[in-house]
Parts: C-alpha cells; sequence; structure tokens
C-alpha cells in the first residue's frame, strides 16, 4: 500500500517548528519525526515591527539543516508558513525573499481570519461525533503568543467568531511597559485580561449559554500535563476546575527562574507559558465550568489534513460557507438588517448567479461574497438614512468573519464601497487586480438587479423567476399590482449588465 508523506515548517513567535507525516489508507496520517529550534521572534517585532537581519539569518539557517532531514525522507512536498508573528513584521516580504534564494522554498504567510479558520474547523471535525459538543453550545479559545481566537459552535454550527489581539507576548510587553515586578505580574495580567474578555463577552449574541469551553494552543500541553500530573496526555483532556486552580495557586508567586524550573525550560519561555495559564484561569473564572476541555492539536495539522484529504477539506469548506453566512447575518443584526428583504433578495441573487456561473466562470466563493454584501449592504443605515453605503463598508471590514480570508473581505468591502457608484470608478481608483475588478462589477450588478425588484415595503413582487435563454436573461416578476418603480430600476441596469455580461437583459410582468 503506497503511503504519503507531508513536511511542514512553522515560523511562529518562539520558535521554527518541523513535522514530517506519513499517511496510509488504514490508519490515517501521523508524525514520524519533528524538530523544534527555539528562537525568541515575536518579541523584536511587536516592539519594532520588524526582523532583524541577523534574526532573518538565524531562521534561514534553521530552516536550511530542516530541509536536510526532509531531503533524507525523499519528500517532495514542503509547505513552509508564518503567522501572527510574520504578518506584524513590516519587512516580511524581505525574510520570503531570502528563505527563497537560499532554500528553493516559498514562504505562506497566513492572515488571522485564515489561521483561525484552520483551528477551529479541525478541533471541529475532531470533536464532531462526540455528543457532548455536537448537541451544545460551545466557545473555543485558541491561544497564540500574539492574539486570541474566540468561536461559538452551537449544535455544529459556527454562530460568531472574533479575535484578541492579545497573546503571551504582548501580555508579557504590557507588564514591562508598566515596569511591573515579577511577583506582581499574575495581578497585572488578571487585572488586564479581565475587561478585555468581558469586552468580548458582551460582544456574543444575545441569548448565548456557553455549555463547553474548548481550548488549545502551542504550549498548552506542556501546563496540562502538570495540571493533570501526567507524563503523556491524549488527545482530548478534561482540565478540572479544581486542580486548575490547585495549580495555578502552586505557581502564580513563582518569579520568571523558579517557574521556569518547574517546566526545565529556559526562561525565555517560562516567561510565555505563564501567561497562558493565566488565560486559561480567566475563562475559567468567567464561565464558572467544572471542567474545561483541551484539544491537543496544532495548525499543522490541519495543513496535512487538508493537504491529505482534498474531498473532505473541500466538503467541510463547503459546510464552512453556510456558517460564515450565519455569522454574517448574527452581525447585520447589531446594525440595520431586514431579515425578510435579505431572505427574498437573496432567493433571486441566487437564481441570478445559477444562470449566469457558468458561461461566466463564477465560483461558489462568488455567491458567497454576493450573500454577504447583500446582508451587510444597508448596515450603515444604523448611522445615516441616505448616503450610506460608505458607512456600510467600513462597518463591513470591522467585522470578523469567519472563514474569510484577507483577500475575500477586500473584495466584498470593494463591493459595497462601489455599490452605488459609477462603476468607471471602481476601474479607476480600486487597487484591486483587473480580473478582480471585473469579478466585483459583475457581482455589484447582480445585487443592484436583486434589490430593484424588492424595493416596495408593501411586497408588490409576490415572486421572481430568472431564465437564461437565446443569450437572454429573463426576470419573470409574478405580481398583482403594478410596478413602475421596479421597471424603472431594471432599465436603469440594462446598459451597464449587457455591456458587462454581454447578455440582454429583460422583465416579464407575470399577473398573479
Amino acid at each position: 500500500m503506497k503511503k504519503q508523506y507531508l513536511a511542514t515548517i512553522d515560523i511562529t513567535s518562539y520558535g521554527i517548528y518541523m513535522r514530517i507525516y506519513e499517511k496510509n489508507e488504514i490508519k490515517g496520517f501521523k508524525i514520524i519525526e519533528k524538530l523544534d529550534y527555539e528562537t525568541i521572534i515575536g518579541r523584536d517585532i511587536y516592539s519594532t515591527k520588524e526582523i532583524t537581519f541577523q534574526k532573518i539569518k538565524e531562521i534561514v539557517e534553521a530552516i536550511d539543516k530542516m530541509k536536510e532531514i526532509i531531503k533524507a525522507y525523499k519528500i517532495r512536498k514542503v509547505i513552509l508558513y508564518g503567522t501572527t508573528a510574520i504578518r506584524e513584521a513590516e519587512n516580511w516580504e524581505y525574510l520570503e525573499d531570502q528563505i527563497k534564494i537560499k532554500t528553493n522554498l516559498n514562504l505562506k504567510i497566513y492572515d488571522r481570519l485564515e489561521e483561525n479558520y484552520l483551528v477551529y474547523k479541525q478541533i471541529d471535525h475532531l470533536l464532531e461525533k462526540d455528543k457532548n459538543y455536537s448537541s451544545k453550545t460551545n466557545m473555543i479559545l485558541y491561544v497564540g503568543l500574539g492574539s486570541i481566537g474566540v468561536a461559538i459552535v452551537r449544535k455544529g454550527h459556527f454562530i460568531y467568531s472574533s479575535n484578541i489581539s492579545l497573546g503571551s507576548l504582548k501580555l508579557i510587553e504590557m507588564a514591562e511597559i508598566t515596569s511591573i515586578k515579577s511577583k506582581y505580574k499574575n495581578e497585572f495580567f488578571d487585572d488586564y485580561t479581565a475587561n478585555l474578555f468581558e469586552n468580548i463577552i458582551e460582544d456574543f449574541p444575545e441569548g448565548i449559554d456557553i455549555e463547553n469551553i474548548i481550548i488549545t494552543g502551542r504550549f498548552y500541553d506542556l501546563i496540562i500535563e502538570k495540571i493533570k500530573e501526567k507524563e503523556k496526555i491524549e488527545l482530548v483532556e478534561k482540565i478540572d476546575r479544581k486542580d486548575l486552580w490547585k495549580y495555578y495557586n502552586k505557581v502564580k508567586d513563582l518569579s520568571i527562574e523558579e517557574f521556569s524550573d518547574e517546566y526545565n525550560v529556559r526562561e525565555e519561555k517560562g516567561e510565555v507559558i505563564f501567561p497562558k495559564i493565566m488565560v486559561l484561569k480567566k475563562f475559567s473564572d468567567i464561565f464558572k465550568k467544572d471542567d474545561i476541555v483541551y484539544v491537543d492539536f496544532s495548525l499543522s495539522d490541519s495543513i496535512a489534513y487538508d493537504y491529505f484529504y482534498p474531498l473532505e477539506a473541500k466538503k467541510i469548506n463547503m459546510e464552512f460557507q453556510e456558517d460564515t453566512i450565519i455569522i454574517s447575518k448574527e452581525r447585520a443584526k447589531r446594525f440595520n438588517y431586514n431579515d425578510k428583504k435579505i431572505r427574498k433578495t437573496e432567493n433571486i441573487i441566487e437564481q441570478i448567479f445559477n444562470e449566469l456561473k457558468e458561461s461566466h466562470g463564477l465560483t461558489k466563493q462568488e455567491l458567497l461574497y454576493l450573500k454577504i454584501a447583500n446582508i451587510f449592504k444597508e448596515t450603515g443605515k444604523y448611522i445615516k438614512s441616505y448616503d450610506y453605503y460608505d458607512y456600510s463598508y467600513k462597518i463591513f471590514e470591522t467585522v470578523e468573519l469567519l472563514g474569510l480570508c484577507k483577500e475575500d473581505v477586500k473584495i466584498i468591502s470593494e463591493i459595497l464601497k462601489y455599490y452605488d457608484k459609477n462603476l468607471k470608478r471602481l476601474y479607476s481608483r480600486s487597487n484591486l487586480t483587473k480580473e478582480n475588478k471585473l469579478i466585483v462589477s459583475k457581482l455589484i450588478l447582480i445585487i443592484k438587479i436583486a434589490n430593484g425588484l424588492i424595493i416596495n415595503k408593501k411586497n408588490r413582487v409576490k415572486d421572481v423567476i430568472v431564465e437564461l435563454e437565446n443569450n437572454q436573461l429573463t426576470l419573470k416578476v409574478i405580481t398583482d399590482e403594478k410596478i413602475y418603480n421596479e421597471k424603472l430600476e431594471i432599465e436603469l441596469q440594462k446598459e451597464n449588465f449587457e455591456n458587462t455580461f454581454g447578455i440582454k437583459l429583460s422583465m416579464k410582468e407575470i399577473n398573479n
């Protein structure tokens, strides 16, 4: 039976981590070799916004040595990636260039939304068969060194996601700015995190009752081993609140030197581990759960899963798109959101999309853009009742939606930004690629046509049937009233639609 192999190299705030995976058809995939190179990368980046020349040299040399091990296994596929620390560096392109020149490897930088998405979807996949998870409302915490991702999953569907720009290294930096003495750092961490976490909780959808807390992140395996007094932990572990408090009281007043001895690690690493205990303890305090679930999981595991099981990964991604829509609607409800109108226009949008997708190469990702832009289109009315589109796109840009990457956000934002403007301005002012400008212009027109038919609160349009035949898109509008305004709206879009799609547009009234 043929085996498959994959090597991953992860550049993090606190080191470079190589994993070699092996997959067979019966047992799935597993790590068969790993190498950790510990070096502090994040602290310089968070304070200066740059990676030093010396640090770049060190990173490249470490990757080159890892590549030799990978070469010995005759592995062809290597995924080299960076997350929070590298994202924060203003000169990360220089690191990317040096890596390419000296190791011939391409560096992939995951933006925060992509990183959180990869983690959440894999944890959801690991726990989906557990009834205690799949039938309840769960909060997932992904605690990094630079940020904390928060997501809520209710009965198998994600309904909320957000991010706190705070992690171990940032907590340490805050303590240093305020010149907090070592023995008082635990009090500072407790006080500083309290307000941040309470603000996040206030942002949760109304009526949410968190039943399970699930936590993951680097170095938590070491912490859980200490709390549970185990040499090796399971993939999924429950941490009793009493045991957590007992361990916290044991270590809270230790100096960094003493704490590092407890873990048998260098002081720089011990300094990073302690704030993670504080995060665990703080969420335990806030929600007062008897236990917290820990999942021993890494980002590289999710990357490996997507590589070895592309069809399954594609299916999961499609399921997540529905959750992205759910989260979008929950967010939009806080501003201006008309559920009845959204459902009606969404139905028309989907019909138009289905008729045009084959001839214009439109993808399901673009359908997702259409639906999200349509949801947020009128949120700006929360601020201003007219000329509100500029506010709509600004509101959208402040909302972090699970399942979208930075490029997705940019495209949807441009749809909202140029929705009420002449499309010539899109082509002259937007910094999107030429290809994406064309996509945005097409998506704007589809949304405009759908919304042009649902403009009257009296619901004069009962239904719409969309048909494409002989290079003509016909909107069959079922109504029992005169619809002059709706006709006008479609006429106003005709020329742009026909020039952009190369298809005739017509509207036909059908009396109910």
